[in-house]
């Protein structure tokens, strides 16, 4: 088992914690989004968490289904790029695909944002059959 999958499967009662805190302190672009996509997943055979923990990472929302990590960036990412260069990296490596969409761009276009996503995990499901 690799290092990364070892590291992501143990439980972290502090990271567990720490979502809790998250998930009630979450930015108005992150409970727009919460809302989107549970409304989104209605009545559909995949669901999202939100404030999901990938130790030693929390995650803003995740689909395990399709391991989909949707992630809204603050203003704060702007000085974080590195350290979320490392983070996707990390996640990658666990078989994560990350989207990442600005806190603006869910305040303006969330039918845009809630459209580009679920188009990626139709994406994600199609079944491509081969022409002979």
């Amino acid at each position: 088992m690799s290092s990364y999958l070892r590291l992501a499967k143990r439980r972290n009662p502090v990271g567990t914690q720490r979502a809790k805190e998250l998930r009630r302190s979450a930015s108005p672009a992150e409970q727009i989004m919460w809302h989107e996509l549970r409304q989104a997943s209605k009545g559909r055979d995949f669901d999202f968490r939100r404030q999901y923990p990938v130790d030693p990472y929390i995650v803003d929302f995740a689909c395990l289904k399709f391991k989909l990590i949707i992630e809204i960036d603050g203003a704060s990412h702007d000085t974080r790029l590195e350290q979320d260069k490392r983070r996707d990296e990390f996640l990658k490596n666990l078989g994560y695909e990350i989207l990442r969409f600005t806190n603006e761009n869910v305040l303006t276009n969330r039918k845009g944002v809630v459209q580009t996503i679920l188009a990626h995990i139709e994406e994600l499901t199609e079944v491509f059959i081969p022409l002979p």
